[in-house]
């Protein structure tokens, strides 16, 4: 009996070492595949803000170009319908206001259609996903409006008398050159609503996704 009991005991003895041995492994290999885990989720969270600074810092020249010229075209556009508005109602007959962009026909909105594309905005917020979204298509929008309007500077403006005195009939505008005058008014607004909002993405964007 004493030496079952001996027997037993060092066999007992024997399974709590190989228990305790496996149980050892066991946690050294747990502790480094979590260990792997967080490495890795640490890399790809450190890629992904990388990317995500990227793709803020490619639609900065949009906000800039729309705080900047945004503000200049409305300024112009501005003089040009105070100064007719002012000749109107001194009883003149003046010319009509018109602008002309020197530039492209739009605003620079390829860059969206590059994020989409390559599906850039999935490293942002959906909310200001959708922002940049709702922005770039007011600014396709005004684009739209600006190809209108200029369509017809170009066809009937362009050939009316240096004076436009062509534009008026019995004293008053004719119809068609008041809807010209008109859509030049909706585009003011439209362009400082579009600034507007660029310069609240911009700063908000700064705000939430600093570059450094």
């Amino acid at each position: 009996m004493k030496a079952l009991t001996a027997s037993m005991k060092r066999v007992w003895q024997d399974y709590r070492a190989v228990v305790g041995k496996f149980a050892f492994e066991l946690v050294v290999v747990f502790v480094g595949v979590t260990a792997a885990f967080a490495l890795e989720n640490a890399r790809q969270d450190a890629e992904e803000a990388a990317y995500r600074r990227e793709v803020i810092a490619a639609v900065g020249p949009i906000f800039a170009s729309v705080g900047s010229h945004g503000r200049d075209i409305s300024a112009t556009i501005r003089a040009e319908l105070e100064r007719f508005d002012e000749a109107v109602a001194r009883g003149e007959q003046p010319r009509l206001p018109v602008y002309r962009e020197a530039g492209g026909e739009g605003p620079p909105t390829q860059i969206w259609d590059g994020l989409m594309a390559t599906g850039a905005v999935r490293v942002l917020e959906p909310q200001t996903v959708w922002r940049l979204a709702a922005l770039f298509n007011t600014l396709n929008s005004i684009g739209d409006r600006y190809r209108r309007y200029n369509t017809i500077t170009e066809t009937r403006v362009w050939a009316l008398r240096p004076d436009h005195s062509d534009a008026w009939e019995n004293g008053e505008l004719r119809s068609e050159f008041r809807a010209y005058v008109q859509q030049l008014r909706e585009l003011e607004i439209a362009n400082d609503q579009a600034c507007d909002s660029a310069e609240a993405l911009q700063r908000d964007l700064a705000r939430d996704y600093p570059q450094h």
